[in-house]
């Protein structure tokens, strides 16, 4: 009988996770339907249909007058756009209308761990880049010309290749992606240790549940124990975001997603083949969630640019003010550029590889 030992080890995993070093999570139909609009203060608010045809999720558009392009924000794994509406102004003032969307079971959108709607849990990643195709669908309705660029954050990065690898006809014109989840860092364990944990809780029905070492997200939690941000301020905006948006605000990942994520990000690595001189990626040099991938240059392209912020922590752009402006200056420099290889203008470290030498030091 196999059960009873795997079922010990499955007990005593679940009652010695709080005592285990945190996970590394992350910050966190085929009828679309028509869309259900109200005017906010803080965008056109929508909703449109997911991929099953199940959720309604919730979406925004923030028009610029004049507008000399659509940007198309994808948010990573336990944010909300309500998140980045300072960003999205900003780049209003410049001359961009952005769209943005929460993703299934987070933000805005409908939970789907009726337990505990904080819970980080989706029941197949792939769903992600469906729901993608449709919000792209939507906005490719409500504007009439020109091309879309995607912005990406985190998982929001993953979810963009996985979505253009399978779609070579897909109207984009550039793509930023910042901190992208090509790999989670699974640390204390290495990924094979980390993959036979969750394989054993996810037999023992706890797919569901957060995995070891994750947990609701907090409104008073440290800015020494915070690994997403070096600015003191910035992380207090969070906090302050998280209390007056309960209803957004999202926890840990579950067992299920990170199994799924993992399996995932491994075809996507592959994907990525596809990126381009079209694609901008910016790196944190300090990042505790994701490891770095370099997508290879080939015969038909030469590759994306890579930005390393040396200093940075995984939100660049929720960064301390020198970095974070840095970080809207290079995409701003990358998007506007008719010429891509020429579109940055940072030193040279070899490659495709640069390095912003204006970051400051870490506070």
């Amino acid at each position: 009988m196999p059960w009873p030992p795997l079922r010990s080890l499955a007990t005593v995993l679940i009652l010695l996770s709080p005592c285990l070093a945190p996970w590394q999570s992350l910050l966190s139909a085929e009828d679309s339907g028509p869309p259900t609009r109200s005017e906010t203060s803080a965008g056109e608010r929508f909703t449109f249909r997911s991929s099953d045809g199940i959720h309604e999720l919730s979406a925004a558009c923030f028009p610029a007058v004049n507008p000399k392009g659509v940007l198309v924000m994808v948010n990573g794994r336990s944010e909300s756009w309500l998140k980045y509406v300072p960003l999205y102004q900003k780049l209003n003032r410049v001359g961009y209308t952005v769209y943005s969307y929460d993703h299934r079971g987070q933000g805005l959108s409908p939970r789907l761990v009726p337990g505990n709607p904080q819970i980080g849990y989706v029941d197949e990643f792939s769903a992600y880049s469906r729901d993608l195709g449709l919000f792209l669908d939507e906005v490719r309705r409500q504007e009439d010309s020109g091309k879309i660029s995607l912005i990406g954050n985190s998982m929001g990065g993953a979810v963009i290749v996985d979505w253009i690898s399978g779609h070579d006809d897909r109207g984009i014109d550039k793509i930023v992606l910042c901190s992208p989840m090509f790999r989670i860092k699974t640390a204390p364990w290495p990924e094979p240790v980390a993959r036979i944990v969750l394989g054993v809780l996810h037999l023992l029905g706890q797919g569901a549940s957060y995995a070891p070492g994750e947990g609701d997200a907090s409104t008073t939690e440290p800015f020494e124990h915070n690994r997403v941000t070096s600015s003191r301020e910035r992380w207090e905006e969070i906090l302050q975001f998280r209390k007056n948006h309960p209803e957004e605000v999202i926890g840990g990942a579950s067992v299920d997603w990170v199994i799924r994520a993992l399996d995932s990000t491994a075809r996507i690595r592959s994907a990525a083949g596809c990126l381009g001189p079209e694609t901008l990626i910016l790196e944190a040099g300090h990042d505790s969630f994701v490891i770095p991938f370099h997508p290879q240059a080939s015969a038909a392209h030469s590759g994306p640019r890579i930005i390393v912020f040396p200093q940075g922590r995984h939100e660049l752009l929720m960064e301390s003010e020198p970095i974070r402006q840095e970080a809207i200056r290079v995409i701003l420099s990358f998007l506007e550029s008719p010429d891509t290889a020429e579109a940055i203008t940072l030193d040279q470290r070899g490659g495709k590889r640069l390095s912003s030498e204006t970051t400051p030091p870490t506070p």
